[in-house]
């Protein structure tokens, strides 16, 4: 029984276990108005000094300092928190943006010049021999170019425009 509760808390991202103890944060989290929002606040805050996004390993590296993190704060779960409460973008791999940046599609438009000026099919590695300054979303490109409709993938590993 144990198990399976364990299972259902880690994997079940929508199941919530109340508790009585205040330390348990899931009982009241991210339902608690005023932790919430200091949460987004935090993280706002941190996006600002970092050029508008973020892993979420970072951020809660950062949250880990106040009392709103510890170790049920997994960077998944804060992901997950973050897109379904804040007005953040989560790429692929938990990259977190500010939604105004418009940073999946920044990339994917960077990405596109860069196959335009290849002429050829060209990998991830290749892209980013040609655009260094994507090494920062090397976890997440082959992700984001997989959803772009005028890019195709050939052979699950190079990349095409349509």
């Amino acid at each position: 029984h144990r198990r399976l509760v364990e299972r259902l808390l880690r994997q079940n991202r929508l199941f919530v276990q109340p508790g009585a103890d205040r330390i348990d944060v899931l009982s009241n989290y991210p339902f608690n108005e005023e932790r919430l929002r200091r949460l987004l606040t935090i993280v706002q805050e941190q996006l600002r000094q970092r050029a508008g996004y973020a892993t979420a390993t970072a951020l809660k590296a950062v949250l880990d300092c106040t009392d709103l993190g510890g170790g049920w704060l997994q960077p998944e779960l804060l992901v997950d928190v973050l897109r379904r409460h804040g007005p953040f973008e989560v790429l692929p791999n938990g990259i977190v943006a500010r939604a105004d940046l418009g940073l999946a599609n920044a990339v994917r438009a960077t990405v596109r010049q860069a196959l335009r000026e290849a002429r050829t099919a060209l990998t991830v590695d290749e892209v980013l021999r040609a655009r260094p300054d994507l090494g920062v979303f090397a976890s997440c490109l082959a992700e984001l170019l997989a959803d772009d409709p005028l890019v195709h993938c050939i052979d699950g590993a190079h990349f095409l425009l349509a």
